[in-house]
């Protein structure tokens, strides 16, 4: 499956794969995967078969030209008929960041708005990092990402905002200090069996839903994302050094039937040039 020879993209530094829909792959309906990694790993799997488009583009989180590598699955659009109407289709999307950068999470709504097709999300989920800028996660973390999806909302991209995996002290002080304030706190469900009666309290006091998630902090650590890469870019060049900036998982539902009828991931990744 994989290349041979010369490599095919060893001067891009930003990669974007959007495997497309996910419910339509006839793979996933034979053998269901164990996990949200598994799950993500056989999409990009499935989009790495198509081939690359190499461009040069501005990055807006670097503002930097830079060597793009893309990889597109056709079937991530949420096609809108007169059943399904942008108001009776949900559309949820997950954004897990493995940094904060500056402009991140806006670059990551963007892009599902883009690929989607769609002009607004209902709700949007933020995963933050567990150690952004190599330091433990605290709420001035979330400040600068938070006041980026405050302002997509005022823009009328986005309708709600949910956190995932804050504790009452950050689910407290974030409340507080937000505009638009958390209306879902996702939380693993290795722990949501044992809610804490504080962090319960707080949420029902303030229209804050619990819900259970089961994927992981880091649902594609680097070595695993560049071993996807290997399996089908075997060369150095092209699978060497990447990790990934942010992956975000889309649900579009119909609402009156209960019904998911799009699902999918956006991925982006990023390397630093020349390899050592």
């Amino acid at each position: 499956m994989g290349t041979q020879g010369p490599a095919c993209f060893p001067g891009a530094s930003l990669m974007y794969i959007s495997p497309g829909n996910i419910i339509n792959y006839h793979n996933l309906k034979k053998s269901i995967p164990k996990t949200s990694t598994d799950e993500l790993k056989l999409a990009l799997t499935n989009a790495l078969l198509k081939s690359p488009m190499v461009s040069v583009a501005r990055d807006v989180i670097t503002n930097n030209d830079s060597e793009v590598v893309t990889f597109t699955e056709p079937g991530a659009r949420i096609e809108l008929d007169n059943c399904n109407s942008a108001e009776n289709v949900k559309v949820t999307v997950k954004v897990m960041l493995s940094n904060a950068d500056s402009g991140i999470a806006t670059q990551a709504v963007t892009m599902a708005l883009k690929e989607l097709g769609v002009s607004k999300l209902d709700v949007v989920l933020l995963a933050m990092p567990a150690r952004p800028f190599d330091e433990d996660l605290t709420i001035d973390h979330y400040k600068p990402v938070w006041s980026e999806l405050e302002q997509l909302v005022k823009d009328d991209k986005i309708k709600m905002l949910g956190v995932c995996d804050l504790d009452l002290a950050m689910l407290t002080e974030l409340h507080s200090w937000a505009q638009v304030r958390p209306t879902t706190n996702q939380m693993n469900q290795a722990s949501c069996c044992a809610i804490p009666p504080g962090l319960k309290e707080f949420a029902a006091e303030n229209t804050i839903q619990l819900i259970a998630h089961s994927d992981p902090s880091d649902i594609l650590p680097p070595e695993q994302f560049q071993e996807v890469l290997r399996s089908h870019y075997p060369e150095e060049l092209d699978s060497a050094a990447w990790h990934p900036s942010w992956v975000l998982r889309y649900t579009a539902l119909i609402r009156n039937r209960g019904i998911i009828t799009s699902k999918g991931y956006i991925l982006r990744a990023q390397r630093v040039l020349p390899l050592a």
